[in-house]
């Protein structure tokens, strides 16, 4: 057996080296599992505070109003046209019921979406569509797009209709062509999500359901108002 001698000449205990070389391994297994201890401790603390911000979160939008708000600002009739002209012959000018009597109309609808909130609108594709006694005309569409908080944006939906036989919906309702009045419907059903630090939240709507009535002499608009439960400002 050999003899291990320390720097003074001294002998070194033979169970000396054995000692230091177990309490190295202990040692380090101990700290390793108070690392782990301490990263399970933060994951859960986290955990339980993301969850306490959403329960918040979640009843606070609840109990809140969180809806952007919807405002139909302007109606430009950039053409609206009745063929035969209806309006110039006056009652006299009324075709018979089998005779075709065609609308064309362009018309931009433009909106104010506003979102007074300190949250932002995520907004998905919306759908417009211009009816006329119950038959559609023609629709319109915009993609969707993220508003910032408290911020306000327009947004314009514009609709064409090319020689559409009016005759073929309701024969009385041509009364109203003849006294320069044409009425329309604009439904809609746009629809959002509420989002806080990059959490999106279930999507809610806001239907869009009006009357406008234009006029074809003027080029213009007469008046609007809401139908049901629908939203027209």
């Amino acid at each position: 057996m050999s003899k291990q001698y320390a720097g003074d000449g001294h002998l070194r205990p033979p169970h000396a080296q054995g000692h230091h070389q177990l309490a190295g391994p202990s040692s380090s297994s101990a700290q390793s599992f108070s690392g782990e201890c301490c990263s399970c401790l933060c994951c859960c603390l986290s955990l339980i505070v993301i969850a306490l911000l959403l329960f918040v979160f979640f009843f606070f939008f609840k109990s809140e109003d969180t809806s952007p708000y919807f405002q139909l600002q302007h109606v430009d009739v950039e053409n609206l046209l009745i063929e035969p002209n209806l309006v110039a012959g006056g009652a006299a000018g009324i075709a018979p019921p089998s005779s075709a009597v065609y609308l064309s109309l362009n018309i931009t609808l433009r909106f104010s979406w506003a979102n007074p909130h300190m949250a932002e609108i995520l907004y998905g594709a919306s759908n417009l569509c211009i009816l006329y006694g119950g038959e559609p005309l023609g629709t319109a569409s915009v993609p969707g797009f993220l508003q910032p908080a408290n911020r306000s944006r327009l947004v314009d939906f514009r609709v064409s209709v090319s020689r559409f036989n009016i005759l073929q919906v309701n024969f009385p309702d041509l009364n109203a062509a003849v006294n320069d009045i044409v009425q329309l419907s604009v439904t809609a059903d746009f629809r959002w999500k509420i989002r806080v630090h990059g959490v999106t939240y279930p999507s809610a709507n806001a239907p869009v359901d009006c009357l406008l009535v234009l006029s074809p002499r003027s080029q213009s608009l007469i008046y609007k108002e809401p139908r049901g439960n629908g939203k027209c400002f």
